[in-house]
C-alpha cells in the first residue's frame, strides 16, 4: 500500500509516498523509515528501497527535495537550493511524519542517499535524541570539501569570480548559495553528535564519492557498521548490489 502525502509550508509544497507493508492490519504502530534522494534525482530512486524493506515491517517514507530533478515537488528552483535548504526540507517531513497516527514516534529511523545521505547526516546530528538508528548509502560527505577545492559534481567552479547561476552534471542549475552555503560546512564537527546505531554502505568502485569518506564516517560514529560493496559504483544500479544492500538494511534494522 502506498500514500501520497503533501506538506505545505509558505511557498513550498513538498510531495512524497509512505510505503506500508503489505500485510499491514491498520492498527498497530510501524517503525518508519524516512529516506532522502541524491542530488538531481527524485523519489524514484528511492523507491527501489522502500518496495524492497517495507515488507519487512516498515513504513518507508519517499520525498522529492524542491528544486532537486524533475520531481513533483514545487516551490524551489534549483539555483536557490543548498544543503542548508535541504535540511530545512527534511526538517518538514520529519515533522509531518510524527504527526500519523500509525508511526511509531520512538523507532524513526534515517536514512539518505549520496547528497540526501549528507543531508541526513547533518539533520540527524541535529536531532539525535528522536532518531532510532540511521543508514547511509554512499553518502557524498565529500561535497564541502570538493566545493572549496572549486569542484562540483565535476565541473570546475571559480570560487572568487562566482557565477550568480552554472550547470553541472550537464542538467542541474545551481546558484551561488549552494557554494556559499557548502564552503562554510564542516561535516565532521556536525555529525560526531549523533550517537545512535549507523550503517553505511558503500561501493569500492564509486566515481564520485570515494570510499575513504565513508570509513573515515566509520571510524567517527560511535557505533557504525561500514560494509564495502564490492565493485559498487556511485547509486547501485547493478540488482546484485541492490538486494546485498537491502539484506545488509533490514538486518541492521531488526537487530
Amino acid at each position: 500500500m502506498i500514500k501520497d502525502f503533501e506538506i505545505k509550508k509558505e511557498d513550498i509544497l513538498i510531495r512524497g509516498e509512505v510505503y506500508l507493508p503489505p500485510d499491514y492490519d491498520g492498527q498497530s504502530k510501524l517503525p518508519v523509515i524516512i529516506m532522502s534522494h541524491e542530488f538531481g534525482l527524485t523519489l524514484n530512486s528511492t523507491a527501489r528501497y522502500a518496495r524492497r524493506i517495507c515488507p519487512s515491517g516498515y513504513a518507508v517514507c519517499i520525498f522529492d527535495f524542491p528544486g532537486s530533478g524533475f520531481g513533483k515537488s514545487q516551490g524551489r528552483d534549483s539555483v536557490d537550493m543548498s544543503i542548508f535548504t535541504l535540511k530545512d526540507d527534511l526538517l518538514s517531513v520529519f515533522e509531518y511524519i510524527k504527526t500519523l497516527d500509525y508511526i511509531d514516534k520512538d523507532r524513526i529511523i534515517m536514512g539518505g542517499l549520496s547528497q540526501g545521505g549528507l543531508v541526513t547526516a547533518l539533520f540527524a546530528a541535529e536531532h539525535t535524541d528522536e532518531i532510532y538508528k540511521m543508514f547511509l548509502y554512499y553518502p557524498a560527505l565529500c561535497i564541502p570539501d570538493e566545493v572549496r577545492a572549486g569542484n562540483i559534481m565535476g565541473t570546475k567552479i571559480d570560487l572568487d569570480n562566482l557565477e550568480e547561476k552554472f550547470r553541472v552534471t550537464g542538467s542541474v542549475n545551481l546558484g551561488r548559495k549552494f557554494v556559499e552555503d557548502a564552503v562554510k560546512l564542516d561535516p565532521w564537527k556536525e555529525m560526531e553528535g549523533f550517537d545512535k546505531p549507523v550503517l553505511i554502505c558503500h561501493g569500492t568502485k564509486d566515481e564520485l564519492v570515494d570510499i575513504s569518506y565513508a570509513k573515515k564516517a566509520a571510524d567517527l560514529y560511535k557505533d557504525c557498521k561500514l560494509v564495502e560493496v564490492k565493485g559498487g559504483k556511485h547509486i547501485f544500479f547493478m540488482p546484485w548490489h541492490i538486494n546485498d544492500v537491502v539484506f545488509e538494511t533490514v538486518n541492521f534494522l531488526k537487530a
